[in-house]
């Protein structure tokens, strides 16, 4: 028979107790002393930290692009607003330079003017960013049109 931990068995020099711990990992030190529980999770702390640094870091890589994605837009589609209206006062005041005027106010607006063309008592204004985000160039087109006339009629 074999003894098992807890139960006593005879044999040919009585009954005997066993008792086992088991315990595979980790041995005993030189002194046969068990590690403490503090030893046993030293370098914890750094696992946890790394993976808090891991999971920050993707959901800043997901969640930045479509933040900023919408805000340049909305930039651009301000800075089109504003230069169409600015040509189209311009026009109504008799100033033949009305997209030199846009160009400007676009600029101000760190942007830039693709195309500026009067039709009649309207100006229209294409206007594209003049940097995009290296991840954001891929996603959607980075321009914006905006028309105005002079109010005259």
């Amino acid at each position: 028979m074999v003894p098992t931990a807890g139960y006593s068995c005879r044999g040919d020099r009585g009954a005997v107790m066993v008792r086992s711990r088991i315990r595979r990992w980790p041995k005993p030190s030189h002194a046969g002393q068990w590690p403490s529980r503090a030893d046993l999770e030293r370098g914890s702390g750094s696992v946890v930290v790394v993976t808090i640094i891991a999971f920050l870091a993707a959901t800043t890589a997901v969640v930045l692009p479509l933040v900023v994605g919408p805000v340049l837009r909305n930039s651009l589609q301000a800075a089109a607003d504003f230069a169409a209206i600015g040509a189209a006062t311009a026009m109504s005041q008799g100033s033949a330079t009305a997209c030199d005027l846009a160009a400007e106010i676009v600029g101000r607006n760190e942007a830039k003017v693709v195309s500026c063309q009067r039709f009649g008592d309207t100006v229209e204004v294409v206007v594209t960013a003049r940097r995009v985000p290296g991840i954001l160039q891929r996603w959607g087109s980075w321009r914006a049109v905006a028309r105005a006339d002079d109010g005259a009629s």
